[in-house]
C-alpha cells in the first residue's frame, strides 16, 4: 500500500499496539524513540551487581487484557507468559495467618466469593453478605456508563453498604495494585468498569499470570518484524518541535532534522506535549486535562538473600508499606541458595522519600514481622519510578482526552488517554489500537 506518511512518536506500549495496527494493514509508517530500546517502562536492563538482567517492574498479566496479549501473539511471544489454571492469591497477615482466595479458567469469580476457596475475609453477617451479594449482582447487570463519575470508589463501594472488612483487606489491596491509587482517589465509573472486566465478564478473565524472562525478551521481535517492512524505526531521536504548515506536520528532532507527515500518532506522557506543540494549539478545551497532571510513583526493590521466605510464586503483605512479594526464584526456576525475591510497592508516596538504607532496613523488618525470618540481604537493587503512571483521579478523569486531537490528522495515545481503564499496560495497548482506528476512518482506509 502507497505510503501515507504516518509518525508515530514513542515506542513504548501504546506505541508499538499502533504500529502492529498499521502493520497488519500493510500501511508503513515511521517510529521515533527518545532512547536507544523499545517498551517505555516495560523494560530489562543488566545489573552489574546481580550479573542478570532485571525487569524496571514487576508486572501483573490478566487473561482479560485481550489488547496487550494481542501485542503478545502477533510477536510470537504470549509463550513466554506462563497462565496457571487455577491458582491461589495469597495475602500474607502479621499474626502470621495465611489468607487467600482461587481464581480458576474455569470459573467466574463471584462464583467464587462465598465458597472455601474464598477465606480472607473476616466473618461477615448474613445482611453483610447479602450486601456484598447484591453490589456484585449490581455491577453484572448494570452498563459502566450507569455509575457515578463524581465520587470516588471507596465512597461508591460504602454507599452500596460493601462492608469494611472486604473493603479493607480486599478492595484497597486490589486498588492500589491494578490502579496505582488509592480508594479515595479512583473515580467510581473507572473503578466499576475495572471489577465487570476482571471478575464478571467472563469466566478465568481473572486469572493472573507472570513473565518466564526478562521483559525487554517479550518485545525484541518488534524491531526484528518492523526491520523486515517498509516502515522505519530510528532510536535515538528525541522530538523537540512539532508544528504545521501547509496541510503537513513539521517534526524536528533532537539532531535538528526536519521530517514532515500527513499523520502523526502522539505517544508520549502528557506533560511532554507542553513541550513540543504551539501554544496556540495547547489553549483548546482538548487541552484542559494538562492543568491537572499529577504522578503516582512506584517503587521496586530486588535482593538476594540468604533465606528463603515464602514457599508460593507471589502473595500480597496486608497493612504494609510494601505491597507485593514475588519469589523470582521460583518464578524463573533459578538455583538457590541465595535466593532471589522482588518486592513492589505501589503509590509509594511514603517509600519513594526514603533513602536506600531506610527502605531495605524497614523490608528487613517487615519480613521479620511477617514471617518471623531474619535475613541477610545479600545484594539489592532499589528502582523509584516517580513518574510511573498518571493520578487518574475523579477531577482529571473528567478532562481525561480521546485519542483523536481538534487538531487535523494529529492523535495521542497513552495508558493515560480515555479507554475507561486505569493506566495499565492493557490501556496502553487499547488507546494505540483505538488512535489507528480513529486516524484510519478519517484517511477512508477500513
Amino acid at each position: 500500500m502507497q505510503n501515507k506518511s504516518i509518525a508515530i512518536i514513542g515506542s513504548g506500549i501504546a506505541g508499538i499496539s499502533a504500529s502492529i495496527q498499521l502493520l497488519k494493514k500493510n500501511i508503513p509508517h515511521t517510529i521515533f524513540e527518545r532512547r536507544d530500546f523499545c517498551g517505555g517502562r516495560f523494560y530489562s536492563f543488566y545489573d552489574k551487581n546481580f550479573e542478570m538482567e532485571l525487569d524496571n517492574g514487576q508486572h501483573f498479566f490478566v487473561l482479560s487484557y485481550k489488547n496487550f496479549l494481542e501485542i503478545l501473539n502477533f510477536l510470537q511471544t504470549r509463550k513466554f507468559v506462563f497462565f496457571p489454571k487455577e491458582e491461589k492469591i495469597f495475602f500474607y497477615r502479621k499474626d502470621k495467618e495465611k489468607a487467600y482466595f482461587i481464581l480458576s479458567q474455569k470459573k467466574r469469580f463471584f462464583s467464587l466469593l462465598f465458597s472455601s476457596s474464598f477465606n480472607f475475609i473476616e466473618k461477615l453477617r448474613y445482611y453483610q453478605y447479602y450486601n456484598l451479594n447484591k453490589f456484585f449482582i449490581e455491577l453484572a447487570i448494570k452498563s459502566s456508563d450507569s455509575f457515578p463519575k463524581d465520587i470516588d470508589a471507596k465512597e461508591f463501594l460504602l454507599s452500596k453498604k460493601v462492608p469494611i472488612p472486604t473493603i479493607r483487606e480486599f478492595w484497597e489491596p486490589l486498588g492500589v495494585s491494578i490502579f496505582n491509587n488509592s480508594l479515595e482517589k479512583i473515580p467510581a465509573n473507572l473503578f466499576a468498569n475495572v471489577v465487570k472486566i476482571l471478575f464478571i465478564s467472563g469466566a478465568g478473565t481473572n486469572v493472573i499470570g507472570y513473565s518466564c524472562v526478562q521483559q525487554s525478551k517479550i518485545l525484541e521481535n518488534y524491531v526484528k518484524i518492523i526491520e523486515e517492512t517498509n516502515s522505519k524505526i530510528f532510536f535515538s531521536h528525541q522530538i523537540t518541535s512539532i508544528s504545521k504548515t501547509n496541510g503537513k506536520f513539521r517534526v524536528i528532532a533532537n539532531n535538528e532534522v526536519e521530517y514532515f507527515f500527513d499523520n502523526i500518532i502522539l505517544c508520549v506522557q502528557p506533560n511532554v506535549l507542553n513541550k513540543i506543540l504551539p501554544e496556540d494549539w495547547l489553549k483548546d478545551d482538548y487541552f484542559k486535562f494538562l492543568k491537572h497532571i499529577n504522578f503516582n510513583p512506584i517503587v521496586s526493590i530486588y535482593i538476594k538473600t540468604n533465606k528463603n521466605i515464602i514457599e508460593e510464586d507471589f502473595g500480597f503483605l496486608l497493612n504494609s508499606p510494601f505491597h507485593w512479594i514475588f519469589n523470582k526464584s521460583n518464578m524463573h526456576e533459578l538455583p538457590t541458595p541465595p535466593y532471589f525475591y522482588s518486592f513492589t510497592t505501589s503509590n509509594a508516596t511514603q517509600l519513594v522519600s526514603l533513602s536506600t538504607k531506610d527502605i531495605l532496613n524497614l523490608l528487613q523488618f517487615e519480613i521479620l514481622e511477617f514471617f518471623d525470618k531474619e535475613i541477610n540481604i545479600l545484594k539489592y537493587k532499589v528502582i523509584k519510578d516517580k513518574f510511573a503512571t498518571i493520578d487518574i483521579n475523579v477531577k482529571f478523569n473528567k478532562y481525561r482526552p480521546t485519542q483523536e486531537t481538534p487538531i487535523e490528522g494529529l492523535y495521542i495515545a497513552g495508558d493515560w488517554t480515555q479507554t475507561m481503564l486505569p493506566a495499565t499496560l492493557e490501556s496502553a495497548a487499547l488507546s494505540g489500537k483505538l488512535a489507528v482506528q480513529k486516524m484510519l476512518e478519517k484517511m477512508d482506509i477500513l
